[in-house]
């Protein structure tokens, strides 16, 4: 009957949600990160396979002067989960299913940055300054309908890059005097640290 099956249905998103939560929790416990291993890794096939993975929708990767061959010293798993939780964040926080989100790869002679633009309402002012933080949600308009989390996964995300010596932010994108989205983005030292 209909009823039962939407009951199951919903049983089922749960757990999902469930799921999703604990792993974040014991990611964000095992995030002293001490074993990350570092390995070197081609940052434009390494950004076009875990983009293309991404089911909850689609990413646009824009290459921006980064040749195929530039390597990061980094592991890719850690790193994916790092990804995975910024462009997850984004479709929760109000980026519109039907736009894709855009994932940008740009570098310097030190740092290669990846950047996810989205175009949902942006952070709130009293959250924009505390994003990596754990367990700082955004609320109201900046959460998309049945969205749940426990404002662990940008933390996560911040745990891992400093792991790989490197540094995570975030901020509005303003065109026409309003807020038309935000970036999240962080940057990795193309040489190995200590």
């Amino acid at each position: 009957n209909e009823p039962a099956a939407r009951a199951l249905d919903d049983i089922e998103k749960q757990l999902v949600e469930m799921d999703a939560i604990l792993g974040d929790l014991l990611a964000s416990a095992r995030a002293g990160l001490a074993d990350v291993r570092r390995e070197p890794v081609a940052i434009v096939p390494w950004l076009e396979q875990r983009t293309a993975t991404e089911m909850a929708g689609r990413v646009d990767l824009v290459v921006d002067g980064v040749s195929e061959d530039v390597t990061v010293p980094m592991d890719p798993a850690l790193l994916g989960r790092a990804l995975h939780n910024v462009l997850a964040n984004a479709w929760a926080h109000g980026h519109p299913k039907d736009e894709p989100l855009v994932v940008t790869a740009s570098a310097t002679e030190e740092v290669v940055r990846v950047v996810v633009r989205d175009r949902g309402p942006g952070f709130a002012p009293d959250i924009l300054p505390r994003a990596f933080e754990p367990f700082v949600t955004g609320t109201g308009s900046a959460r998309s309908p049945g969205a749940h989390g426990m404002g662990l996964g940008l933390s996560l995300v911040r745990r891992i890059v400093e792991a790989h010596g490197g540094r995570v932010f975030a901020e509005n994108v303003e065109e026409d005097g309003k807020t038309t989205g935000a970036i999240v983005a962080f940057e990795l030292s193309l040489r190995p640290t200590t």
